[in-house]
Order: structure tokens, then C-alpha cells, then sequence
């Protein structure tokens, strides 16, 4: 607020006076603002003051707390959860100990069964090797005595064959000469069979096809008894017999009426089949009198024929 007075009769001190006034004035009512000012930021203060909550209703007070009250409850959880885990595992391990209890106790009996019966399957053995021996034993003694007595009853058997089959010689040679054409003509009666012996010279294939159309055989030797009983015919002289080579097996030999070869003469060194071209038998004079030789020379041959009556 300004308070202005005029006065004109005072002149120029009026007028100071007035000035003075006038800035007294204004710094009154800066005075007055100033405080007005500090006034209203006071009730302001105050104000402000009074709407803030006290500190005990403050949320975040309430939420460290539901916080705090959450941590404990975990916490007794865990603990009782680890409590019923060791009460558990104690448990578990009590059941493992009486089962490795039971394991062992089953083991040793095992071991005590396993004992025993391969203590009685020993047992069993032994007596069965024993069995066996005395088996084998008897089976032995047995076959020695079996032996034995076959051994004799063939040495009869031969003996008697023996003297049958000279007694039939016998009766043969007897009705040959009794009533019996011995051989053909131009053939000689050796045993009981009829010979032929050719000296001139043909070849071992030509010599079997003319024994043939002689109602004979080339020569097909029985045995050796039956080719001593040639020899003194024979002499020192060379005949065909029925005698060559296997064509699919030049190592065998086959006679002419397919049989292999059962007995063997063969003159020392002989079969050579020299240059390989020797697959036919010739007869010398001896007793190993066997040779071979190319089929395609010309020697002589011996036909062989059973006797006629």
C-alpha cells in the first residue's frame, strides 16, 4: 500500500519528506510480502506434514515382512523335507544292510550246497569209472574168449572147405577121364580148365576178339596157384592175357571181364608204361612173368574155356 501526501507549502522538504515516506513505505510492504510468502510455504509444510502416512503404515514395511514370514516357512519345509529324507535314506540303508545280510547268508549256503554236491557228483564218478572199468574189463575178457573160439570154428570151417573142395577136384578129374571130352581139339586140359595157346603173333584186341570165336575168353587169371600151374606150358615164350589198362584211371589195371586186378605178378620194375604207351599185360616163363606193353604188338595169346562133357 502507498501513502503519497502533497504539500505544497513545505516546499522541497515536503517533498523529501514524501520520498522518504514513500520508500519507507515500500519496503514495509516488501517486508509484508516476504513474510506473507514464508507464511504460506509454512502451512504448506504443514500441510505436507500432515497428509504423510506415520512410518509403522508404511507398505514396504509389510512387504519385507510377508517376506521375512515366507523365508521362515521355507525354511521349516526344507528342514522337514530333509528330515524325511534322511528318515528315508536311513530306512533304505537298513533294508540294503539286511538284504547284503541275506545275499551272503544265500551265498554261503550256495557254496555249502555246491560243495556238497559236487563232493556227491565226484562220489558218482569215481563210481561210475569203476563201473566202467570193470565193464571194459569183462567186455575184454569176453571178446578175447569170443575171439578165440571164432578163430577156431573158422580154422574148422576152412579145414573142411579144404577137403570138399578136394574131394570135388577128385570127383571132376575122376568123371573127366571116366566118361567127359576133356578139351577141344588143339586145347590142353591144366586143372579143371582148358587152355589155348596160340604163337603166332596178334594184337592184344584181335587176340580177344579170336578167343572169343573159339567160345573162350582171353586169358583171365584166377589166382596165382593158377598161374604156376601155367608156367611149364608157357616155357620161355610171350602171350597176351587179359590184361590193360583202366581208360579212365591208366593207374589201375582191369581184366577183360571188367573185375580189377586182385593179385599181382609183375616182373621186378614192371608196370613201367614206357613211353607211355605200354597199357596192355603180357605172360612170361617165371614166376614173376608179368609185363606191360603196347597194345598194338604182335605176340602170341592164351584163350581159356571150361571143360565139356
Amino acid at each position: 500500500m502507498i501513502i503519497a501526501v502533497n504539500s505544497t507549502r513545505r516546499g522541497d522538504c515536503g517533498i523529501r519528506r514524501t520520498e522518504e515516506f514513500t520508500m519507507h513505505s515500500g519496503r514495509i510492504q516488501d517486508n509484508v510480502y516476504a513474510n506473507s510468502r514464508d507464511f504460506n510455504a509454512q502451512r504448506i509444510e504443514k500441510r505436507t506434514k500432515t497428509k504423510e502416512p506415520p512410518a509403522d503404515k508404511n507398505p514396504q514395511g509389510w512387504v519385507i515382512i510377508t517376506l521375512v514370514v515366507l523365508l521362515i516357512l521355507m525354511f521349516l519345509i526344507l528342514l522337514i523335507f530333509t528330515s524325511l529324507l534322511f528318515v528315508f535314506y536311513k530306512s533304505i540303508t537298513d533294508e540294503q544292510s539286511h538284504l547284503n545280510s541275506d545275499v551272503k547268508e544265500l551265498n554261503s549256503q550256495l557254496e555249502n550246497n555246491e560243495q556238497e554236491t559236487n563232493n556227491n557228483f565226484t562220489i558218482e564218478i569215481s563210481h561210475l569209472r569203476s563201473n566202467v572199468k570193470e565193464l571194459t574189463s569183462e567186455l575184454k575178457k569176453s571178446k578175447e574168449e569170443t575171439d578165440s573160439e571164432l578163430k577156431q570154428i573158422v580154422s574148422t570151417l576152412k579145414e573142411s572147405v579144404a577137403n570138399l573142395t578136394d574131394d570135388l577136384k577128385k570127383i571132376k578129374n575122376e568123371n573127366i577121364q571116366d566118361s567127359c571130352t576133356s578139351c577141344p581139339s588143339g586145347w590142353q586140359l591144366i586143372k579143371s580148365n582148358c587152355y589155348y595157346f596160340q604163337a603166332n603173333g596178334e594184337t592184344w584186341e584181335r587176340s580177344r576178339v579170336i578167343c572169343e570165336t573159339l567160345n573162350g575168353d582171353i586169358l583171365i587169371l584166377k589166382d596165382k596157384a593158377e598161374l604156376d600151374s601155367l608156367l611149364p606150358a608157357i616155357g620161355n615164350r610171350r602171350y597176351w592175357i587179359g590184361l590193360r589198362r583202366d581208360n579212365k584211371n591208366i593207374n589201375n589195371w582191369l581184366w577183360a571181364d571188367g573185375n580189377r586186378l586182385t593179385f599181382s605178378a609183375w616182373n621186378a620194375g614192371e608196370p613201367n608204361n614206357e613211353h607211355n604207351s605200354e597199357h596192355c599185360a603180357e605172360i612170361l616163363g617165371g614166376p614173376k612173368s608179368m609185363n606191360d606193353r603196347n597194345c598194338e604188338d604182335n605176340i602170341g595169346y592164351i584163350c581159356k574155356r571150361a571143360w565139356t562133357c
